[in-house]
C-alpha cells in the first residue's frame, strides 16, 4: 500500500512540476530595443538582435509547406 502511495505521489508531483519551471523569462520582459544585426547583407532589415542578445527573425513562405530555421549551433 505504501509503495502505491509514493507512486501516485510522484506522479502528481510530476504532473504539477512544470508550473515550477521558470527558466525562461515571461515574454513582457524582453526588451524590445531589436536593431538590424551588424552582420545582415546591405538594406536588409532581419534578423534583428537586441540588448539583451536576443534575436528576431522573418520568414516569409507563404505556399510552403514546410520551414524549418537552423541557428547554427
Amino acid at each position: 500500500m505504501a509503495k502505491r502511495l509514493i507512486t501516485i505521489l510522484t506522479f502528481t508531483l510530476f504532473l504539477f512540476s512544470d508550473s515550477l519551471c521558470l527558466a525562461q523569462k515571461d515574454k513582457k520582459t524582453v526588451k524590445d530595443d531589436f536593431k538590424p544585426s551588424s552582420i545582415n547583407q546591405p538594406g536588409l532589415e532581419f534578423p534583428q538582435v537586441n540588448s539583451e542578445r536576443r534575436v528576431r527573425i522573418r520568414i516569409s513562405a507563404p505556399e510552403a509547406t514546410l520551414v524549418q530555421f537552423d541557428i547554427g549551433g
